[in-house]
């Protein structure tokens, strides 16, 4: 039996409650839909470094902290990752993305092949280096207008830098109308590039198996031309300021629409992989590495929090056409950090059923805040933005989902999915596992945990 090809497609941010329509094209292709599936972190870098890995953030380190946010939580290159894994399989290694985050710079390494189509509009003058240096003056010195952060990029002796952002300033009004027009931006944030490079891969007639990664990014925020998305999202951590109701329902229906978009480039590629005889004997996983909230909670945006809509993601596979796989019923819980196993498992023919997935508890974690804000803040701001600054546990168990709070040490919330009754026995019990996963964590990575009040 030959070593099936092995696509891996993230549908980043997108929720499980709004694919239902993918679901239902998917399964005519011979996807199978699995439920109660949870990413193991309510942001990018974590939940995919857990399917890289199969470890839980605790474990595998790319997480936030209050000192380290999202720019510089990177996955250590020391870690055993499911692209190292297949190469030493002797896989050819693809990864594709529109995800900056999702990158070799950011620990995702061992593949042959990168490609990366940021989903961001681009600036035509301005490097990486550059984008830092005035991030970080930004957040120092919170200019309210240009006028300002030129006089701050003088006083800081940034002159190059100052004629760059200007003339990109100047560029920007001409050049970014075109590339929104030519791209179909922000509704494709890539997927059409990548979806023409997959196709140009596969016209290599080498007989190389394929590990194809693929991270896309059209159901990722923004959703309109401003900035307002990003406002309005920091604005409420900070200030938890009622969010403007027609403003919710604008990106609930652009976040639909872009779903729907994306659904129809994923099975334009279905298209592409049948027509290059690819499908067939191909393990394809179409998942999520997490949600979106789009006013629940008074809530937008994703990160810190541990809701559903966050943290329940969808995971369809199509198994490899000459493998026999069982496909196991199961009430029990799915967490992303167990694709790897599953994956290799394929990828060695060594598995009969699914059941490898399952488990009766599965954890999910934040640690806080992975935005930069900037640092004179208010009294009330730091306030509400310390609030945030804990590191939090969910535990679903047996139909309950907990909520511990590690940085308190208490149970917060309990959630019963199908009527059970909540007592002191549940909350004991579930304080009781999380405290069990925070201890087998430390035994095996040597993590110190501080309680933060």
């Amino acid at each position: 039996m030959k070593q099936p090809n092995i696509l891996v497609i993230v549908l980043d941010t997108l929720r499980n409650d709004f694919v239902g329509p993918l679901i239902s094209r998917l399964r005519s292709l011979e996807f199978v839909s699995y439920n109660n599936v949870i990413a193991t972190s309510p942001w990018t870098t974590p939940s995919h470094a857990s399917i890289f890995t199969g470890l839980y953030p605790i474990l595998h380190g790319a997480h936030e902290t209050r000192d380290r946010k999202i720019i510089d939580v990177r996955l250590r290159k020391s870690r055993d990752i499911l692209s190292s894994d297949l190469s030493r399989l002797g896989y050819k290694t693809f990864l594709l993305t529109a995800n900056p985050l999702i990158s070799p710079p950011f620990g995702f390494i061992g593949f042959d092949y990168f490609h990366m189509h940021d989903y961001r509009l681009p600036l035509p003058l301005l490097n990486e280096k550059d984008l830092d240096v005035l991030r970080e003056l930004k957040l120092e010195h919170s200019p309210k207008n240009r006028i300002e952060l030129v006089k701050i990029l003088l006083r800081n002796k940034k002159y190059k830098l100052l004629i760059k952002d200007a003339a990109n300033h100047f560029l920007i009004k001409l050049y970014h109308p075109l590339y929104i027009k030519l791209h179909d931006w922000p509704r494709d944030k890539g997927a059409r590039k990548i979806i023409h490079i997959v196709d140009k891969l596969l016209t290599d007639n080498s007989r190389d198996k394929k590990f194809i990664f693929i991270n896309f990014m059209e159901v990722h925020e923004p959703y309109l031309l401003s900035q307002q998305f990003s406002k309005v999202h920091r604005e409420n951590l900070l200030l938890n300021n009622e969010i403007d109701k027609d403003f919710v329902e604008t990106i609930k229906c652009k976040y639909k629409q872009y779903s729907m978009y994306v659904f129809d480039k994923v099975i334009e590629l279905m298209d592409i992989l049948r027509r290059r005889n690819f499908f067939d004997n191909s393990l394809i996983i179409v998942t999520s590495d997490h949600g979106q909230l789009l006013g629940e909670y008074n809530r937008v945006g994703h990160g810190i929090f541990l809701y559903d809509e966050l943290i329940r993601v969808p995971l369809l596979v199509k198994y490899p056409s000459l493998f026999d796989v069982e496909i196991t019923e199961s009430s029990k819980y799915i967490s992303l950090a167990k694709l790897r196993k599953f994956i290799l498992g394929i990828a060695n023919q060594k598995l009969e059923d699914d059941s490898i997935l399952y488990s009766d508890i599965v954890f999910a974690e934040s640690y806080g805040v992975q935005d930069v804000f900037r640092k004179n803040l208010s009294d009330i701001e730091k306030m509400n933005l310390a609030k945030l600054e804990k590191y939090r546990i969910a535990v679903f168990f047996n139909g309950f989902k907990g909520i511990f709070n590690v940085s308190e040490w208490r149970i917060e919330d309990i959630v019963s999915y199908d009527g059970k009754k909540i007592d002191e026995d549940v909350s004991n019990y579930m304080k009781k596992i999380a405290v069990n996963f925070l201890k087998r964590s430390i035994k095996l990575s040597g993590v110190k945990l501080k309680r933060r009040n």
